[in-house]
């Protein structure tokens, strides 16, 4: 940026900014003692300037330069309207994965609040027999299934029927419900932590509304998902967790980020290999006790609900 020159009254100063800028010079007025400097942007434009800067002052109130605010004016106002309409259609990955406020997203703080809540009226999921009272009572209506298998010899009759018994009898909130139990607070812990990331990020770019169908959509189809892997050595239909939903997120997300960035949703390579990577060790029991079933029916759904707009767009005019 260089000085064109300077201008006792600031009234004309600012004249020629706006009569310079109607030219395509941009200039910036700053006080310079008892006068007013102009400076001019770019320095190709520094002797043409200073050309019109000897011009103006030779007859500042020359109506050219007086109308010249006027249409500056009118020229500044379309510019940022342009800016405007293209700031919007530009992606900053720089903060595509930086924390959210959570006071943004009151639904991920609902889902955090319940499963904390949930945790410890049920005793970290250790509630197991009837003698632990109230404890057990929650415990026993938030699983995908509380019926009692009939067994016999040793081995459970009709295993189909009794995963979920209790479903078939009417007490349908067990497709969704299990997500809010959690074993141990290790479990609650990591999984809580998760949920703060990957729900507070996708409930702010999506809208509360849409996350809340979002969430319920994945909880029914990983708990289903567990349900329907389960068998009589892991006790029917009683599991837990919030992962196979925070699968399904990062599915979604994991989409969104790779094809569809307009959406405003961006997770860093290294995180999407580091969850494979837990994926996979927890699939091939190398971490055990995991709800492997839970986490791909989650992770498959979250991927097929964040990639079939952007297929409908390839495939529809």
């Amino acid at each position: 940026m260089r000085q064109a020159g300077t201008i006792a009254d600031q009234t004309q100063a600012f004249r020629l900014a706006d009569y310079l800028f109607t030219k395509g010079i941009i200039t910036k007025v700053e006080p310079e003692g008892d006068r007013f400097a102009v400076w001019i942007r770019d320095e190709e434009h520094v002797d043409e300037a200073k050309a019109e800067l000897t011009k103006f002052l030779a007859d500042p109130d020359n109506p050219v330069y007086r109308s010249a605010t006027t249409t500056a004016r009118e020229k500044r106002q379309v510019l940022e309207k342009q800016q405007q309409r293209a700031s919007r259609n530009v992606i900053d990955m720089r903060q595509r994965w930086r924390p959210v406020a959570l006071r943004m997203a009151p639904v991920t703080i609902a889902l955090l609040a319940i499963s904390v809540l949930v945790a410890l009226a049920t005793r970290f999921g250790d509630a197991r027999s009837p003698d632990d009272g109230r404890s057990y009572t929650i415990q026993s209506n938030l699983y995908f299934n509380n019926h009692e298998p009939v067994v016999k010899f040793g081995q459970p009759v009709d295993t189909d029927w009794m995963n979920c018994a209790s479903i078939r009898q009417g007490e349908w909130w067990r497709v969704i419900t299990p997500i809010f139990l959690h074993f141990g607070i290790f479990h609650l812990a990591f999984n809580m932590f998760m949920l703060r990331d990957f729900g507070a990020l996708v409930e702010t770019r999506i809208g509360s509304w849409k996350y809340v169908v979002l969430v319920l959509v994945l909880a029914v189809i990983s708990n289903c998902g567990q349900a329907m892997w389960n068998d009589y050595e892991v006790i029917l239909g009683r599991f837990g967790g919030m992962s196979g939903v925070l699968y399904g997120l990062f599915g979604f997300a994991w989409m969104k980020s790779r094809f569809d960035p307009a959406a405003g949703i961006m997770i860093p390579q290294n995180l999407v290999v580091l969850l494979m990577i837990w994926f996979f060790l927890c699939l091939f029991g190398i971490i055990s006790n995991v709800a492997n079933a839970a986490h791909a029916a989650g992770l498959i759904a979250g991927v097929v609900i964040g990639y079939f707009p952007v297929l409908l767009r390839k495939v529809l005019p």
